[in-house]
This record gives structure tokens, sequence and C-alpha cells, in this order.
């Protein structure tokens, strides 16, 4: 999805369309993500009374760090680090031990402002993830 690497979408809600499909969409004032998936089979989009969403849960506030994270880091430019605290509502300060871990692996940008992937980080994305579970 391309458009998840542009800067002005980090943490963006998108719907998911078509088959196999997932989306993610922020609900209202309680700011809860809700996480879909549609379902895989091509057929069954021709069943008007079928239900096309097959999997939809709401993302528990001790995973909000992750799912921050996993849309933040796959950005080319990255985001602000204060995205954090206002996305989570978490402190910044509580990532400071990952960060620096991370920035001295060569897979985080040494900038204290902005939560940015290396190139060398972009094709380790997971293991930068996984700093963060």
């Amino acid at each position: 999805m391309r458009f998840l690497r542009t800067a002005n979408r980090a943490n963006s809600d998108y719907l998911g369309i078509g088959a196999g499909a997932h989306g993610k969409v922020t609900i209202g004032e309680t700011g809860a993500i809700v996480r879909t998936r549609k379902t895989r089979m091509p057929a069954h989009y021709l069943d008007p009374d079928r239900e096309f969403t097959t999997e939809s849960k709401i993302v528990a506030p001790e995973d909000l760090p992750l799912e921050f994270m996993m849309n933040a880091l796959r950005l080319n430019d990255g985001v602000p680090l204060q995205y954090f605290a206002e996305r989570t509502g978490l402190a910044a300060s509580s990532l400071q031990a990952s960060i620096r871990k991370l920035q001295q692996r060569g897979l985080l940008a040494d900038d204290p402002l902005r939560l940015q992937p290396t190139s060398l980080g972009l094709l380790h994305l997971n293991e930068l993830l996984l700093e963060f579970m």
C-alpha cells in the first residue's frame, strides 16, 4: 500500500476494500482503533446476503505502542516523536532505552525529535518492531 509511505499518513485510518483486504479505523470520540479483515474468497462477494468483513477487533490499550510503531516505522521519513504521546497517551520518554539501542545498531536515525528508520532499518522492519513488543 504505497500511500502508507508518505509522512502525512502516519497512523492514519484506511479502509480495506476487496478480497482479503485489511483496514484500520479510529472510532469517533473514544479514539478506539478497530482493525478489520475482509473475506479472501472473491466468490463470497457475489452473495448479497453475505457479510464481507470476517474479522473486526478493537486494539487493546496495551497494544497501542506497537500499533503506532507498525504504522510510523514503515514510513521513509518517519514521524515526529511527539506523535507517539499524542496517539497512544503514553510518554515518549518510555521509549528512550529502545530508541538508543536501535540507533546504536543503525536501525533508527539519530534524531532526538523524530522516529525515523534508516535504510537498514527499513530492510529490517521486523527487528525494529520486535523492540517495541
